[in-house]
This record gives structure tokens, C-alpha cells and sequence, in this order.
């Protein structure tokens, strides 16, 4: 897998830099082509090759790759390269400083959440292999459901972003209170189906009675109401990312998750009988306190402000720029 993650980053680089220019439809078109193709070469390099198991793992590698390249296509034959005036090493490293102020809180923000179920997963292998396997069975779900609010997140971020870079106040906030709404809504439907089939979830990933009636019981209600909170918490942390505040949302997310989240995890786990719900418990509380601050951070937020940084941004920019 390691020789397919330069064509990931790569892909997913060509994809903002194609977002960044309000062209949303050729990274969607790109993985409805690729999908199809990755599955149907994972099969045929599986069972019809001596690579065996390894074929999945290679057939993704091509597939990173063939991303990379439609993309490219897409630019150089359809649109997007309006933006694009070559390649200059110098100017590659140009604004960096801002550009790491910007960037490390974002990934804060994003990795607190994945390391938070890893210590989770962790936790759980102390309690037996039936609690774990519904851990792991509970915790793939919640991965699957998460991808909705974060499409949503990305949107959101992107579009705002773009409002408040070309300085458009007025459909900024209205991008904003759109994302925030559609949070909810995508949201109570997570919740809403893995609610309605509990039953049938848990059958899905084992055929151990005392594995299913784990997945039931967690998602009967509580992970199913969890889902509100992970997905406002998430579209409202993509808010923060475009409104330039990601110091803020990467000190909530890091302390909501490892200041209060994992500690009450711990003690949850060790001195009561609540064993996985305990875990789930600790987390769903990191999820709401994120939900709530966050919210009420975009809610209160100065906008002539952030219109202002992001103004004086784009002019010290253009100006380094003239004069390099």
C-alpha cells in the first residue's frame, strides 16, 4: 500500500485544487468510474491470479493511480487548467509559515476523532474477544456512517471557504447556516437507520450470539444517538477549517477527546461494570461537548473579522507575489 499512497495524496491535492475553482463534479466523477474498476480488478487479481489475498491490496495501488491520471485528464481536456501556470520550486515553498498555522490544527481536528476509537479498540481487547469483536463491529459502522457528515463537512468547508476568500459575506453565512442544517438532518438519519437495523447488523459481522446481542444492545440507543452529535460536531468543524479558527477547533477537539473523553474512558472502565457502554459513553460525552462548543463558537463568531484576515491574507499574497 505504500506505493499507492503518493497517488492518493496526489488525488486528493488535484481534487481541492479543482474544489478551490468551484469544480465539485470531477473528483465525484472520478471515483464512479474508479469504484467499478477497483472491485472488478480486485476479483479477477484475487481469485484469478496467483497473487491470491495480495491482490486486493494491489488492485487499489492501480486504482490510486488511474485516479490520479483521469483527474489530470479532466484538467488538461475539460476544465481546471485555467488555474494552473506551472511549476516553480521557489514559489512551491512560498507562504508556508501561513500555510502550517492553517494546516496543523486542521489535522488535530481530524486525527483526534481516529485516534480516539484506536485507544477504544485498545481498551476493549481487555474485556474478552466477544467484547472486542463487537467493538470492532460497532466501530467499522460508526467509521461507514462518519463518511456522510464528512462529505458534508468537505462541501460545506469548501464552499465557504470560497465565499469568504472572495470576499461574498453575505453567502458565506448563508453556506455556513446550510452546512450546520444539513448536519442535523444527515445526522438524525445516521441515527435513524442504525436504529431501525440493529437486528440485522449484527448479524452482518458474526455469527456469535453474545457478539450480536453486544452490537444490539450498543446501538439500542446509545451509538444510534451518538450519531447526532459526531455529525454536527463534524459538519461544525468544517465550518471552523474555512472560517481560518482551526486553533480553536483543534483545542476543543484535543481537549474533548484526550483531556476528558479518554481520561473518563478509564474511569468508566475501571471502576464500573459498563465495560464497552462505558467506553461509548466517554466518547459520545467528547462528541457533544464539540458539538455544543463548536456550534456555539460559528454561532457567535465575528464575521467582519474573518472576512478581514482572509482579505489581508489574499493581499500580503498577491503582493509578495508582484514583487518576487
Amino acid at each position: 500500500m505504500v506505493f499507492g499512497a503518493p497517488a492518493y495524496i496526489f488525488f486528493e491535492n488535484f481534487k481541492r485544487f479543482l474544489q478551490a475553482q468551484g469544480i465539485f463534479e470531477a473528483g465525484t466523477g472520478v471515483l464512479f468510474l474508479s469504484a467499478p474498476i477497483n472491485i472488478g480488478l480486485s476479483y479477477w487479481l484475487v481469485w484469478n491470479t496467483e497473487f491470491g489475498f495480495y491482490g486486493s491490496p494491489v488492485a487499489t495501488i492501480i486504482n490510486f493511480w488511474l485516479m490520479v491520471i483521469l483527474l489530470i485528464l479532466y484538467v488538461a481536456l475539460i476544465d481546471g487548467k485555467k488555474c494552473w501556470f506551472g511549476f516553480k520550486l521557489n514559489e512551491s515553498f512560498h507562504q508556508w509559515g501561513n500555510l502550517s498555522h492553517l494546516a496543523i490544527p486542521g489535522i488535530v481536528m481530524l486525527e483526534s476523532e481516529y485516534l480516539a476509537y484506536e485507544i477504544m479498540t485498545l481498551f476493549a481487547s481487555y474485556f474478552g474477544t466477544s467484547q472486542l469483536a463487537a467493538q470492532s463491529a460497532v466501530a467499522s459502522i460508526a467509521s461507514l456512517t462518519y463518511m456522510i457528515p464528512f462529505a458534508v463537512s468537505i462541501a460545506s468547508s469548501t464552499r465557504i471557504a470560497n465565499f469568504i476568500g472572495g470576499q461574498n459575506m453575505i453567502l458565506a453565512q448563508i453556506a455556513t447556516k446550510t452546512g450546520l442544517y444539513s448536519a442535523i438532518i444527515v445526522a438524525s438519519f445516521n441515527c435513524i437507520i442504525l436504529y431501525t437495523f440493529k437486528n440485522q447488523i449484527g448479524s452482518l459481522f458474526s455469527s456469535d450470539e453474545e457478539v450480536v446481542q453486544l452490537v444490539i444492545s450498543l446501538f439500542n440507543p446509545l451509538v444510534s444517538i451518538l450519531q447526532i452529535f459526531d455529525g454536527i460536531a463534524l459538519v461544525a468543524s468544517g465550518i471552523l477549517r474555512a472560517q481560518g479558527l482551526q486553533k480553536i477547533g483543534g483545542v476543543i477537539n484535543f481537549l474533548a477527546y484526550y483531556a476528558f473523553a479518554m481520561p473518563f474512558a478509564l474511569v468508566l472502565t475501571k471502576f464500573t461494570d459498563l465495560e464497552l457502554f462505558g467506553l461509548w459513553i466517554s466518547i459520545g460525552s467528547g462528541m457533544f461537548f464539540i458539538a455544543l462548543t463548536e456550534t456555539a463558537v460559528i454561532i457567535t463568531c465575528d464575521w467582519e473579522g474573518i472576512m478581514m484576515k482572509a482579505g489581508i491574507l489574499n493581499d500580503e499574497y498577491f503582493e509578495t507575489s508582484s514583487i518576487e
